[in-house]
């Protein structure tokens, strides 16, 4: 469940930024229009990580591996005078492989892997916006998340669940999610605009495996039917440039119903914030500075009670506050762009004891990458990129069922990424 929350809120912090199509650079205003422009990017990345502190004595080291090939193809136009369309396709590949050790030594489970090589889930998004008015540009955006991914994973597949820090896929599938989402971009100069928008995502049932209670393997019957709450997102955001500095401010807030298995309430999530800002510093014709924050915090969650099933109030906050900050410097040189960018990102400890089930431990990651792109010509932008990284996560104990909780071991990640890509435009 921690994951499924951790992936959730990577999910929205993207959302909340592609969904700035307000953002302005090079002093272009909100109203500037072209022709039909068609966008296609494709990517290959590559993850190698491992486990370097917390594993078990005599056992082997944790680790993975994942192969993910991203692809969208985007449009853009105005085929009427004041209208704007905007379509989105997204898709992809990927193949994971991950080998853990489920539980503790004494509990006999082997040392054990599992793959899973699947399509991930396919995004369809549109957006329509109407420039007659004066002062304001209402939008609709529709996203519909097509599950073409694998959501049961039968024998050691479910291994592959990969958190999502080390990552960019840690599961592979949902069911059939639609999200409308109306709103306004209003131009405050020529050069910075707000939006402000209210979105509604209903999210489909899935079938899950039920996990084996001694392997945790896959078993073949019967599935969980499993569907995620529903939400409403209100959010609102600033962005532009005055001079050399472009910058953007986004915030959101978010209410989730409960997350249902087989038709009964499990939990529900608690009221989720958001806040990312940039800032961007353009020197010269060559260099540019830029400094992204964001902070995710979600209030206690509602549990089912095991008595009556009624949802109540946990009494600590099993959520963690989430604070990520990267720095990123490019260098344009002819046909080239040079990047180069330092992270750090840190969850907090959630608000129960070391000793209760609930409880989980604060984590650090840093990553430092670097990346180039060449535009071979108006069309054609090939792009290469790699990133290191290195987690920290503080002990957890254990709990054995037998002798009670028995002392956790401080755990530490160190990881790879390279990725290369082309994007075509026509």
């Amino acid at each position: 469940m921690k994951n499924q929350r951790d992936a959730g809120l990577r999910t929205l912090c993207a959302s909340l930024v592609a969904a700035c199509p307000f953002y302005l650079t090079n002093g272009a205003s909100a109203q500037d229009t072209s022709a039909w422009t068609t966008v296609l990017d494709f990517e290959t990345r590559y993850f190698s990580w491992e486990r370097t502190k917390g594993n078990w004595p005599g056992q082997p080291r944790q680790n993975g591996t994942q192969s993910y090939t991203p692809f969208s193809l985007q449009t853009t136009g105005t085929p009427a005078d004041n209208w704007k369309f905007e379509f989105l396709a997204r898709g992809g590949y990927v193949g994971t492989t991950r080998s853990a050790l489920p539980f503790a030594p004494p509990f006999g489970v082997p040392y054990s892997t599992g793959t899973v090589a699947t399509a991930t889930d396919t995004l369809l998004t549109g957006t329509v916006t109407y420039l007659g008015f004066s002062g304001w540009q209402p939008f609709y955006t529709l996203s519909l998340n097509l599950p073409t991914g694998e959501t049961v994973l039968l024998g050691k597949k479910g291994i592959a669940r990969t958190d999502p820090d080390l990552v960019d896929i840690p599961a592979f599938g949902e069911g059939f999610n639609h999200e409308h989402t109306v709103g306004a971009n209003v131009p405050i100069t020529s050069d910075i605009v707000a939006s402000f928008s209210v979105g509604y995502t209903e999210k489909g049932a899935y079938n899950r495996e039920v996990g084996d209670i001694s392997t945790l393997n896959g078993a073949v019957l019967p599935f969980d039917r499993v569907e995620h709450g529903n939400t409403t997102a209100f959010s609102a955001n600033v962005a532009g440039n005055v001079g050399q500095l472009g910058f953007y401010v986004s915030g959101a807030v978010t209410l989730s119903e409960p997350d249902r298995v087989n038709s009964v309430d499990v939990f529900k999530s608690g009221r989720n914030y958001f806040l990312a800002g940039n800032l961007t510093w353009r020197w010269d014709e060559m260099w540019t500075s830029a400094v992204t924050a964001s902070y995710v915090h979600t209030d206690k969650l509602y549990l089912a009670d095991p008595t009556s099933g009624a949802l109540l109030l946990e009494p600590f906050n099993s959520n963690s506050n989430l604070v990520r900050v990267e720095f990123a410097q490019t260098l344009a040189w002819q046909s080239f762009t040079f990047s180069g960018n330092v992270a750090y990102m840190r969850r907090d400890a959630n608000e129960y004891v070391p000793t209760a089930q609930s409880f989980v431990p604060a984590k650090t990651k840093w990553s430092v990458g670097g990346g180039v792109k060449y535009a071979a010509n108006s069309r054609w932008t090939l792009s290469a990129r790699a990133e290191r990284f290195w987690i920290d996560e503080y002990p957890k104990p254990d709990f054995d069922p037998f002798i009670g909780f028995v002392s956790g071991l401080p755990m530490s990640y160190v990881g790879t990424m390279i990725a290369a890509g082309v994007t075509m435009t026509f």
